[in-house]
């Protein structure tokens, strides 16, 4: 067996006997006592192949599914202080957003102070293993969760030039005041509701002083999430990414197309409560509100993921035919929120639930991202299919208007569509 090809199969044996996180730190241990044993360094997942290299101590990871033939870009993931994001390479979510948009995945073993000089060094040597051209110039979309968070911040600071947009999420660590050259960088900054307040003050604490300045930012507040990894990555990060891919990276290289504010949209923090948390074109922001603090989206397409994603106490569901749970649980990952994978060409069914509450219906309209695809009628079957799914990331909602004109939103759902 090749190297650390024993580290995946080791701790997923330790999350199956329900070992918590102390199984899965002795089978991480015992995964790495066999991978140094072996020796090699290139881990064969069935056709994918992930790929290894020490730098500083800290052993970096890199995903490259079966059919890349060129890297158009990287996801950069960085885990919380005390985990290791390797075994997640192995999680469909990974594997199918990587191959979609031809990004190989790069993560590490464990630890704060990832800088993008170190990964760097890493993505040199793994360039080296794998044959695929990455330097220093290849578009990264920087992702981390806790302390990788703060990773995934270091990004814009440092490396403005390369970076696609960046998704912090829970970012404890995160802090200092971008770059004037970074403020143009879109990102998600990414909070639970039921985290601590000290935490929660200080996500918005650095989102109002950085949006003040003009950072191209919105701030996430998670409906019924703790300090841990939930549904954004599957609802709201990967089609955050897609779009961003779509917009920036057309050509797979810097430099990257840059973003204007005033072409974005806005999502009003004081309607999150509503029905349908409000979202306008930047132009047509309430006159009395301050643009400067209203969370900021990259197009329409994001602003209607991100008001399904963060509008509370939503009253109305969206489900899919077929679905998996594409990223898998453990200690800080509570990823039991399905999406749906399949193929170009494919159906997908979806079906739209309604409670009581809403009263009695006027209209149900269908989404993908904010193009509207077709309408329900308020009476009989509320099921909506789509023919012939197209490769990409795709993001699905509903729409419901009762008879007095007010419209609830309901759950997102994504589609990862393979070639």
């Amino acid at each position: 067996m090749p190297p650390t090809a024993w580290i995946p199969p080791v701790v997923r044996l330790a999350d199956w006997l329900g070992a918590g996180r102390w199984g899965r730190l002795a089978g991480l241990i015992l995964g790495c006592a066999l991978a140094g044993r072996a020796g090699a360094a290139e881990i064969p997942t069935t056709a994918d192949k992930i790929y290894s290299t020490e730098i500083h101590g800290r052993t970096y990871a890199l995903l490259v599914p079966k059919g890349i033939a060129a890297v158009r870009g990287l996801i950069f993931y960085g885990p919380g202080v005390n985990g290791d994001s390797r075994s997640a390479l192995g999680d469909a979510g990974y594997v199918a957003k990587s191959r979609i948009l031809g990004y190989p995945v790069l993560t590490y073993d464990h630890g704060a102070g990832v800088v993008p000089a170190e990964a760097n060094a890493a993505i040199s040597n793994l360039a080296a293993q794998c044959g695929l051209a990455m330097d220093a110039t290849t578009p990264v979309y920087a992702q981390g969760f806790s302390n990788g968070g703060g990773n995934a911040w270091a990004w814009p600071k440092s490396s403005p030039g390369r970076t696609l947009a960046y998704f912090v999420n829970k970012g404890v660590s995160a802090a200092g005041p971008l770059p004037e050259a970074a403020l143009g960088i879109p990102g998600l900054n990414v909070f639970g509701d039921e985290e601590s307040a000290a935490r929660q003050a200080g996500q918005q604490r650095l989102f109002s002083n950085q949006r003040a300045r003009g950072a191209l930012l919105a701030l996430v507040i998670e409906p019924g999430a703790g300090h841990g990894e939930y549904a954004e990555y599957v609802r709201l990060g990967d089609p955050f990414l897609w779009l961003l891919h779509s917009a920036r990276n057309p050509d797979g290289k810097t430099p990257l197309v840059p973003v204007a504010e005033a072409a974005g949209w806005l999502a009003d923090p004081d309607t999150r409560h509503e029905p349908m948390m409000r979202v306008y074109a930047y132009a047509d922001y309430p006159p009395d509100k301050d643009k400067r603090q209203a969370n900021w989206l990259y197009n329409r397409d994001l602003a209607y993921t991100y008001a399904a994603f963060c509008t509370f106490d939503k009253k109305v569901t969206l489900d899919a035919r077929p679905a998996q749970m594409l990223y898998r649980d453990s200690d800080f990952r509570h990823m039991d929120l399905p999406a749906t994978l399949n193929r170009a060409g494919d159906r997908v069914e979806f079906q739209v639930g309604v409670e009581p509450a809403v009263g009695e219906l006027g209209g149900i309209e269908f989404y993908e991202y904010s193009r509207k695809l077709g309408d329900l009628p308020p009476s009989g079957s509320r099921t909506f299919a789509v023919e012939r799914m197209t490769p990409g990331i795709h993001n699905y909602l509903a729409l419901v208007r009762n008879r007095a004109g007010v419209t609830y939103i309901s759950n997102s759902w994504t589609v990862y569509t393979e070639p």
